[in-house]
């Protein structure tokens, strides 16, 4: 269910990161169809459920750490 909720909650200019460790920046979300930006010119589709709640969240709270310290 969490999961599911995360998904909903998608929006483009989110960071993100994929359940195969890949970190972009959402471009473009068509349906289940996300368009990461990955490097200035480079982009890729994936599917919504490959977007992981876990290793997204878990990248901010290493952000945070990083700036605080």
């Amino acid at each position: 269910k969490d999961q599911a909720k995360f998904s909903e909650s998608l929006a483009k200019g989110l960071d993100v990161v994929t359940a195969s460790g890949i970190i972009g920046r959402i471009n473009k979300i068509d349906n289940n169809i996300v368009t990461l930006q990955i490097d200035p010119k480079t982009f890729i589709k994936i599917t919504k459920g490959s977007i992981s709640k876990e290793l997204t969240l878990a990248m901010e709270g290493s952000i945070k750490d990083a700036v605080n310290t």
